[in-house]
């Protein structure tokens, strides 16, 4: 094959896991060839066909596992940690919290005049 400038090569369209990628490693000015395999390249992608619709997350369900988590069903759910869950995480929704007028006092006293 001729020498060719990389704008003037041939697309590839499709990929097999043994097509090679060439990686030219020059760290300190000696240029090493080497390579990838494109199954290597796929094993480090996460695929874009994992999300379905706005909003969606992606989690880790174990090492090296990534998995789809649909957005939360109602407005203004928030995302907690939940260790039961598959994912580690759920949508739920914010917990009422009480608030007296001694905490009133309590949070303006340390926060505006401490």
């Amino acid at each position: 094959m001729a020498d060719k400038k990389i704008t003037a090569l041939t697309a590839v369209t499709t990929l097999s896991n043994d097509d090679l990628f060439v990686v030219v490693d020059d760290p300190s000015g000696t240029a090493t060839t080497k390579k990838i395999t494109a199954a290597n390249v796929k094993a480090g992608l996460i695929a874009e066909t994992i999300i379905d619709a706005k909003g969606d997350l992606i989690v880790g369900t174990a090492t090296d596992t990534p998995a789809r988590l649909a957005v939360g069903g109602t407005n203004g759910h928030v995302l907690t940690v939940d260790s039961v869950e598959a994912a580690g995480v759920k949508w739920a929704a914010v917990p009422a919290q009480t608030i007296t007028w001694e905490d009133d006092q309590n949070i303006l006293a340390n926060a505006i005049f401490s």
